[in-house]
């Protein structure tokens, strides 16, 4: 049971927080998403990253966003704004009355009457009747004079969701339930470095995130990121790394009988054994805490599936890009390539056996295993909500969970002195910028983690999380 727990921790700690491989694939994805202009206009591409980070596009996003959106398409994205603000619990002022909808549901004025209904029943100073779009312009929902405003035209679907977005931000940051982060400040010479813990792979739940991460980023100079996870020449040395050479395979270092039973689980997903074969055992460890991530993250309607593309690094190298912001990097993908691949192979062979014999014990009584590994399947979900909340012990006691594991002395460990030393090194520069740093949040969350060490080179790091 104990080993059990602690496979099932590693797992989430290794794909969540540590380690943004996984991520590569989906960064080639959103170039080639980004260049379909046919279906959104390029001016409308940040804010639609935004709102699909939020959920707010919920069945919407992979429509003609340049059509005018329908009757329909504007009920999916009310009842996603609404679902989304009700999961945060907060209290509503029944005293507000709806604007009634005249003519035209789908004309741009409507949409923002749709939009006011929703929201202004969680602000008190919200009008009573007259003002709606004033209102709006004063919460920059709607953007421009009264001349661009054009509230007769009928609304596109990209325009619809953006204003839906801005309002549910808006709302989030008001009622200070926008998602908090793990973050941290440090000065020197001139120099600040904001550092800002990410779980590589996440939903809609950590989205929006608080005004003040969200400044801090815009101030800054350079973006620092453990790998830089668009960048093809790291991803195709990765891509190659995983791969057997001609004439070895899966099988000859794990065995026939634990090939077997990867091959059961593998094939469920459409990974046939030929292909699971030309995988490294790290590369095939790599998949199954995607798996699970992705398994203990599943919910429906706004709150989104786990992807990489909703992973914290991801958010924030989409926006440096938008801003022609400089990217640098602490690691490398071939660093962590590397780093993996020498992990002795009887590592995962121990791991990949747990993982087999779990799934035995689950289908032979599914009620008794999903109890005793409750604390274990509640893993990931409680990463998210200490995220959320800006909770840092609540990460660390997570992460303390497998810190007696040897493979979490690779995850961690060692890297956790090098990043230290890396963010050394951009504060004592003499360039006095800024620079916003993005590690996994179990590099920075625990006390013996590159902050602790940090705070031993002498460096005061400012806690900017509840504790």
């Amino acid at each position: 049971m104990k080993l059990f727990k602690k496979v099932a921790f590693l797992l989430a700690a290794f794909m969540v927080l540590a380690n943004p491989i996984a991520c590569a694939a989906e960064a080639v994805e959103a170039e080639v998403t980004e260049v379909q202009e046919e279906l959104y206009s390029n001016w409308a591409i940040p804010a639609l990253n935004d709102a699909t980070k939020t959920g707010i596009d919920y069945l919407l996003g992979d429509e003609n966003l340049k059509a005018q959106i329908t009757a329909e398409q504007l009920k999916q994205l009310t009842d996603n704004l609404k679902t989304k603000i009700d999961g945060e619990k907060l209290a509503a002022d029944k005293s507000n009355k709806s604007i009634e909808i005249v003519g035209e549901v789908n004309t741009r004025e409507n949409v923002l009457n749709a939009i006011f209904n929703i929201v202004s029943k969680y602000d008190t100073n919200a009008p009573k009747g007259e003002g709606v779009v004033e209102y709006l312009v004063e919460k920059g929902v709607l953007l421009g004079d009264e001349n661009g405003q054009r509230l007769e035209d009928v609304a596109t679907v990209e325009e619809a969701i953006i204003l839906a977005d801005r309002a549910l931000t808006k709302l989030f940051k008001e009622k200070g339930v926008a998602a908090k982060g793990l973050f941290w400040k440090v000065e020197n010479k001139g120099n600040t470095v904001y550092m800002l813990g990410s779980i590589h792979l996440a939903n809609s739940t950590l989205y929006p995130i608080r005004q003040e991460v969200i400044d801090a980023f815009e101030s800054s100079d350079e973006l620092f990121l453990e790998v830089v996870m668009d960048n093809p020449e790291g991803i195709a040395y990765l891509q190659s790394k995983q791969l057997y050479e001609e004439g070895k395979t899966l099988k000859d270092d794990i065995g026939e009988e634990l090939f077997a039973g990867l091959a059961e689980i593998f094939t469920q997903i459409g990974l046939d054994e030929e292909s699971l074969g030309q995988l490294k055992p790290w590369a095939v460890y790599l998949s199954l805490a995607s798996l699970s991530a992705q398994v203990q993250g599943e919910t429906e309607g706004p709150t989104t599936q786990i992807t990489g593309q909703h992973g914290i690094d991801m958010h924030f190298l989409d926006k440096a890009n938008d801003m022609d912001m400089h990217v640098d990097e602490l690691e490398s993908y071939q660093f962590q390539a590397d780093l993996f691949d020498n992990v002795p192979v009887e590592t995962y062979i121990e791991l990949f056996q747990q993982t087999i014999d779990n799934i035995a014990k689950a289908a032979e009584n599914p009620e008794a295993f999903a109890e005793e590994s409750k604390e274990a399947a509640e893993a990931f979900p409680k990463m998210l909500k200490a995220w959320k909340d800006g909770d840092r012990k609540a990460m660390a006691e997570i992460l303390a969970s497998a810190s007696d594991d040897p493979l979490n002395q690779v995850i961690f460990g060692q890297r956790d002195k090098n990043m230290a030393d890396g963010i050394e090194k951009l504060l004592n520069s003499d360039e006095k910028k800024t620079y916003f740093v993005i590690v996994g949040a179990g590099h920075l969350a625990p006390e013996n983690s590159a902050t602790g060490y940090l705070t031993e080179k002498g460096f005061k790091v400012e806690n900017l999380n509840i504790n």
